[in-house]
């Protein structure tokens, strides 16, 4: 199980039916609690989602997983300081070859770019590129940084390699609503999607 980037598309529903039933029957199982969460935060349930990280926190302190999602979810939340430290705070526990490390990197960058730090953001977006050189992920955050400071070039090239790895996620980013219903009153999405919007040309 890929234990960060999660597609639960496009049945979302049958995605959160079998993790009910898994849950069900196995109330602590970290991986269908951390599955979960996932899906709750694809969705922006942002507070059910932090709610479902924590418990995976309970059941496993050390479950870096848990503690890099809950620094993105900050994040999306409207709380880009604390999602940069907690982000930071998981970086230096992990070993240098932990396999989530690329995206502690990418959730470190939205935090930055949440944070107005756009040099920051395009720094630790590099390095993701740099440590999975084939995510689409990596190529999408790129191509939104890029567009962000004004780089078309750059960002051009991202969307172009992200087509390329995987049209059918662009599709998915384009589909998403502007306005982040779910996060706080007021506030519209992250800044993370605006650029990619923007790179897309939506």
């Amino acid at each position: 199980m890929n234990f960060v980037d999660l597609d639960f598309s496009p049945d979302l529903g049958k995605a959160e039916q079998l993790l009910n039933q898994a849950l069900a029957k196995s109330p602590n199982s970290i991986s269908a609690l951390y599955s979960l969460a996932l899906l709750q935060k694809y969705r922006r349930q942002y507070q059910a989602s932090m709610q479902s990280l924590q418990r995976c926190l309970e059941l496993n302190p050390s479950f870096l997983p848990a503690q890099g999602q809950i620094a993105n979810v900050l994040t999306r939340m409207g709380q880009p300081q604390k999602g940069l430290e907690q982000i930071l705070q998981t970086i230096r526990v992990a070993t240098a070859n932990d396999p989530t490390m690329g995206y502690w990197y990418l959730f470190a960058a939205e935090a930055e770019l949440e944070l107005g730090h756009d040099q920051a953001a395009l720094d630790w977006a590099l390095r993701a590129n740099a440590f999975m050189p084939g995510s689409p992920l990596v190529q999408a955050w790129l191509a939104s940084i890029y567009a962000t400071i004004g780089d078309r070039t750059n960002a051009a090239k991202s969307v172009a390699a992200l087509t390329k790895m995987a049209p059918g996620r662009t599709r998915l980013f384009m589909s998403r609503p502007s306005e982040d219903t779910n996060s706080v009153s007021g506030r519209h999405g992250p800044r993370i999607f605006d650029g990619l919007r923007l790179a897309l040309g939506t």
